[in-house]
């Protein structure tokens, strides 16, 4: 087994010290398959416990091909603080979404997402670690030609987003370009170390490499998924304190109160808002307080869930 550790350089920054994204290598010294696995595109998404487990398990147990991870794929995103929060999905500078770098020449963080592409272009599998607010685990993929893997990862909830426009130049847009089967999966919560959700995604990745004869089978029980092309947003219709009413992965029926938004005025009655329709809850704001027309919660309605694609 070559367990290696590099730190590539990339640029300089305003002291005109190294800007570097480190790699690490698990290569098992037989022939087999390539993956690829980053987290930390974007500052404040920890998906490091996962990638920390994995490389455990496999420097014992990695039997062909090879791994490489990059457990922070863009460290400027994580020295963007506001007191104690880390605010890293968006550049501060210009207001670009850090995973729409890939495939530009916009200024640092393109060096930086670039060169990461040229890590993985070989790859037979690339995995990009996120999180999304208050959620549960799910992946994103853009080819149905992705469906093994996306079956072995055993992840209950899947968003089968093919290649939107609003997407370009993320990650897994740019790979797909370059015919690299590559998946997101949406780990968790946002600035959150979640042990069920961790051992969750941890596990389907195993399984995964599994089905790639790199280890040995594991033992995973095997879940019903849903599939989904349309999550629906649901907006604050005014300002105020939001009371929620449904938890993460809850079931609701029509007319079934959802949250309610507590008014500054006192003479004005809560808004109460209803469920449109039957579904599930997959994602809500970590915070209680909403301006208008920010995002409260995002629901998978049963009509848009199917299971399989």
């Amino acid at each position: 087994m070559i367990n290696a550790k590099e730190d590539i350089c990339v640029a300089t920054n305003e002291l005109d010290q190294p800007i570097s994204i480190t790699k690490f290598t698990l290569d098992s010294e037989n022939q087999g398959k390539l993956v690829y696995i980053q987290g930390g595109v974007h500052g404040g998404e920890v998906t490091l416990p996962i990638i920390k487990k994995l490389y455990s398990y496999l420097q014992k147990n990695l039997k062909s091909g090879k791994v490489i991870f990059v457990p922070f794929a863009n460290p400027l995103s994580w020295q963007q603080k506001a007191y104690t929060y880390t605010v890293g999905k968006f550049n501060l500078k210009n207001g670009k979404d850090f995973n729409r770098y890939y495939g530009t020449d916009v200024d640092v963080n393109s060096k930086i997402a670039n060169k990461i592409l040229t890590l993985c272009e070989d790859a037979d599998l690339t995995l990009d670690l996120h999180t999304a607010h208050n959620a549960l685990p799910y992946t994103i993929f853009s080819s149905l030609k992705l469906m093994p893997f996306i079956k072995n990862l055993n992840i209950r909830f899947n968003d089968f987003c093919g290649m939107p426009k609003k997407y370009e130049h993320c990650f897994d847009y740019e790979l797909t370009l370059k015919d690299v089967p590559s998946i997101t999966i949406e780990c968790g919560a946002h600035d959150e170390v979640n042990s069920t959700n961790t051992e969750q995604v941890v596990n389907g990745i195993l399984n995964v490499l599994a089905s790639l004869k790199m280890i040995d089978a594991i033992n995973i029980k095997p879940q019903e998924q849903i599939f989904f092309t349309d999550a629906t947003s649901i907006k604050a219709e005014c300002g105020g304190i939001v009371n929620f009413y449904k938890n993460l992965g809850e079931t609701f029926k029509k007319g079934e109160k959802l949250f309610e938004i507590i008014s500054a005025n006192l003479k004005k009655e809560n808004i109460c808002y209803l469920a449109k329709e039957d579904g599930i809850l997959l994602r809500k704001s970590k915070t209680h307080i909403f301006c208008e027309h920010d995002e409260v919660l995002q629901v998978i309605y049963n009509k848009d869930a199917k299971n399989s694609l």
